[in-house]
């Protein structure tokens, strides 16, 4: 690549983007969505789960009518409804583990004690909130204290796990029908099975279940268990300094293949270990937590989203109230977040799920406003920028780019600023070319095939030649490296010229033709941008999904219609969506459900859906020349928004097609 320095155009550029970079990192880029205040909870100390309706749900162990717990719906915005208060009498009371949605929509969970004697539940609760108690732990045999979820395996069936009970009180690992009825019960002995599992199971790939005990009579450091059938074996057993010691969360199956873990304790710094197991039980320790900045204690469970990195928390930090860190298969930790005790919380205490791409959720026992705990959003680079997203907040930003003066005027959330990159007949292509979460400024000159980009990252200036006079540039993450790549759709003969920015190579693909507008998104959720294009004539679309490299049709729309398609919904695929002037309807078909009209905008407005209230969603949006006036619907809020930014002549980022 040529380098190339403008100094007037670096020297502002450079000012901009050194001061959003410092405004976002000074937030850690993690917003505290709600802060408990006890009616409708306190001390949040499970994962939320997302439930089949977009909505996150999830349990407290305190708070509510009676203050012994709660079960809460949240938006992907924050809004919470208070579902259930426990009594304390024979629904139970503090929960401490996550509910899980099974198949026949219904959620389950588990209650640490209460319920008729005591010793916890295990109970049923419906999408509206009423909540049965399946089965009352009698303790002794039976079982007592369940501290994590139930699961539901392939069978149908939910397995899960009692903290104490069982003969010897060292708890129980069970099988329950979905009605409550326990078909299945091991006994842990604290010799060579260990004893008191704290964690929820899990079911590999091999359809066995792996789980974890905290110590055992003899050899107290903690086991990892493998039940297969109902043969419930010891797979290794922790030696603390060597491997870690006293593991409180579950594993976790990589895509390569091998278990990954916590422990609490152990390593060499006795501050807690990540580790790496064969499916055999050899474990290796890839990262001993030392405490200070990276934090000590990682008792969550980890989480390997589509990046292939693992993200956990620790429960202490260098502030003393924990970190979220982001880790790569080999062990090397990279600090995500670190806990203040203020607004944004305190002892995160369960696994990070993730919502749209990017966008991790998760939950911290205590600090916030009323000090009664916090649910957070930490937004990351995971799917790259999101679109229009100038100062990395995980929001798009009103731009305008003026051809007449090559000005970009970018009314950021953190920042504004207004600088000169570009002119004349110059086609605004802003992208996370640098994969740093945050959009760069870009143009591409059509005379010349040239790339003119910023990166944000360092405020560097280089220029790419890449395609030719007639071509449309179509920048995108093809190859899932959360990177931009640098790609062009020539129409007069339907082939796609691309370079990987993984690899630097070009690759050429043929797909489209005269007429047709290509509308390159992730339509398959992989991480990568598929190649797709719009036949306006036929209101045809043709993608081709990364994930299957087979080719699909769909029709929706037609002529004169601007193709609109984004991520609606929140799950990760662009959905397919036209917008139509003549009638300012938008057309969507979200990919999680079925299709929906919305009128919003006509006649000459542009069309610029986007990311604004930073809940993964796509907004409905407009952009009227004319007046210079944006006009949005944030989908949190379901609420219109009317502001002025740009004028006549000006392109709006991110303009669609």
């Amino acid at each position: 690549m040529t380098r190339f320095r403008s100094a007037a155009g670096l020297t502002l550029l450079s000012f901009f983007f050194v001061a959003i970079a410092s405004d976002a990192s000074a937030a850690g880029r993690l917003s505290a969505l709600h802060g408990f205040t006890g009616p409708e909870g306190a001390g949040p100390a499970a994962p939320l789960m997302r439930g089949a309706d977009g909505n996150f749900y999830g349990t407290a162990q305190d708070g509510g009518d009676f203050n012994v717990g709660t079960i809460f719906r949240m938006t992907p915005g924050g809004v919470v409804t208070l579902m259930h208060s426990f009594t304390g009498g024979a629904d139970g009371m503090t929960p401490f583990g996550a509910l899980m949605q099974a198949n026949d929509g219904n959620f389950y969970g588990t209650t640490y004690s209460g319920g008729a004697v005591g010793f916890g539940t295990v109970f049923r609760m419906t999408p509206s909130g009423t909540v049965t108690t399946i089965h009352a732990f009698a303790g002794g045999a039976d079982g007592a204290n369940p501290h994590a979820a139930v699961i539901q395996a392939t069978d149908g069936n939910l397995y899960g796990t009692t903290q104490l009970g069982g003969v010897p009180n060292r708890g129980t690992l069970f099988g329950m029908t979905l009605a409550g009825a326990i078909f299945f019960r091991y006994t842990f002995t604290g010799n060579a099975d260990g004893a008191y599992p704290y964690a929820p199971l899990i079911q590999a790939r091999d359809g066995s279940l792996y789980g974890t005990v905290y110590s055992g009579d003899i050899s107290t450091f903690g086991r990892v268990f493998k039940m297969t059938g109902t043969t419930v074996t010891n797979i290794h057993t922790f030696l603390s300094g060597s491997d870690g010691a006293n593991p409180v969360s579950a594993l976790v199956e990589g895509t390569d293949g091998f278990f990954y873990g916590t422990t609490h304790l152990g390593g060499a710094f006795n501050l807690g270990t990540a580790y790496k197991m064969t499916p055999t039980g050899n474990v290796t320790i890839i990262k001993a937590f030392s405490g200070g900045a990276e934090g000590a204690n990682p008792d969550t469970t980890l989480i390997q989203p589509r990046d292939g990195n693992f993200y956990g928390a620790a429960r202490v930090g260098a502030a003393g109230y924990g970190t979220l860190y982001k880790m790569n298969p080999a062990g090397v930790v990279t600090v995500l977040h670190t806990f203040t005790g203020g607004a944004d919380g305190a002892t995160p205490a369960a696994a990070l799920i993730e919502g749209a791409p990017g966008k991790l959720y998760g939950t911290a026992v205590d600090g916030g406003s009323s000090t009664k705990g916090v649910v957070f959003r930490l937004a990351t680079n995971i799917a790259g920028a999101v679109a229009g997203d100038f100062d990395g907040d995980g929001k798009a930003d009103n731009t305008v780019f003026r051809p007449s003066t090559g000005n970009w005027f970018i009314r950021g959330s953190s920042a504004s600023a207004t600088y000169t990159w570009g002119g004349g007949a110059d086609i605004p292509v802003a992208g996370d070319y640098d994969g740093d979460g945050q959009a760069d400024v870009a143009v591409w000159r059509p005379s010349t095939g040239t790339w003119f980009i910023i990166e944000s990252g360092t405020g560097t200036g280089f220029t790419y030649t890449w395609g030719a006079n007639g071509d449309i540039p179509v920048p995108g993450d093809y190859d899932g490296d959360h990177i931009t790549d640098i790609a062009v759709f020539r129409p007069s003969t339907g082939v796609w010229y691309i370079i990987m920015s993984s690899t630097g190579i070009g690759a050429t693909y043929t797909w489209g033709g005269g007429g047709d507008i290509p509308v390159a998104a992730d339509y398959d959720g992989d991480g990568k941008t598929d190649i797709a294009v719009f036949r306006p004539s036929t209101g045809d679309w043709y993608i081709i999904k990364s994930s299957t490299h087979f080719g699909s049709v769909s029709t929706w729309g037609g002529p004169g219609d601007i193709p609109v398609q984004a991520d609606y919904d929140g799950d990760g695929k662009a959905d397919i969506a036209v917008f139509r002037p003549s009638t300012g309807v938008w057309y969507i078909i979200k990919s999680s459900s079925t299709g929906f009209v919305y009128t919003w905008g006509g006649g000459a407005d542009i069309p610029v859906p986007g990311d604004y209230d930073g809940d993964g969603k796509a907004d409905i949006a407009v952009f009227r020349p004319s007046t210079g006036t944006w006009f949005i619907i944030t989908s949190t809020t379901q609420t219109g928004s009317v502001f002025t930014w740009g004028g006549s002549g000006d392109i709006p980022i991110p303009k669609r097609p």
